[in-house]
């Protein structure tokens, strides 16, 4: 199980070693990347209805995410354009963590609702609080 605001998904260098919490899936087909970072797999993963703790936090349990999730298969142009988007989303995340060392993909990801609450995009980059 895996217990995280944001379910992330990248490539990763195939010695990469990961903790007991991380859900790994083999694949080197970015379209794979491209629907499990999707909204339909955001939507059909907090619809499995796995949470934890006080705030009923949602947990991706790959038993009940990944393994039953339908993937689509649509026809090849558009399997091809799925592609193109992944490479594209990873390699972004990737060149942003590599220009901020230390920037952390979850930071990343609070970008947007960080930003909506007031806060500066560098502030959100270096983890300060409003005020700060």
């Amino acid at each position: 199980m895996d217990t995280a605001t944001h379910r992330i998904f990248q490539f990763l260098p195939i010695d990469t070693i990961c903790d007991d919490k991380a859900v790994i899936i083999a694949s080197d087909d970015s379209y794979h990347l491209g629907m499990l970072s999707s909204r339909v797999h955001v939507t059909w993963a907090l619809g499995q209805k796995s949470r934890l703790g006080q705030g009923d936090d949602p947990v991706y349990v790959k038993s009940k995410c990944f393994d039953p999730f339908p993937f689509p298969d649509p026809p090849e142009a558009l399997k091809a354009q799925i592609r193109e988007a992944a490479e594209e989303l990873d390699a972004r995340r990737k060149r942003q963590q590599s220009e901020h060392p230390g920037l952390t993909l979850t930071q990343i990801y609070n970008v947007p609702e960080k930003l909506r609450a007031g806060q500066s995009v560098m502030a959100v980059m270096l983890g300060l609080e409003p005020g700060i």
